[in-house]
């Protein structure tokens, strides 16, 4: 399944990410603090062997089956605006 993770922090070679058990085309029209996620740790060499940044806080796509990331598909900073702009409503109400 192609969803969205999302990369909390680092922590030594590692990174630490959230994955959402819902495909990315759900993801975007459901409410993105109440889908359901687990937690992973991906060396940060598999970022770097596929050529992709390694961003806290970034939002990427990636294929997972279960519980377990098969490829980090790329970063997505159009979504990443998405959830900003959701927040930053959310504040001023």
């Amino acid at each position: 399944m192609l969803s969205y993770m999302s990369l909390e922090r680092i922590e030594g070679d590692y990174a630490v990410c959230e994955v959402e058990q819902i495909p990315t085309t759900d993801a975007r029209t459901d409410d993105f603090c109440c889908i359901s996620c687990f937690r992973v740790d991906i060396p940060i060499s598999t970022f770097h062997n596929m050529g992709i940044p390694v961003e806290v806080g970034g939002i990427y796509t990636v294929y997972h089956n279960g519980e377990s990331v098969d490829e980090i598909h790329s970063i997505d900073h159009a979504e990443k605006a998405r959830r900003i702009r959701i927040i930053d409503a959310l504040a001023y109400t």
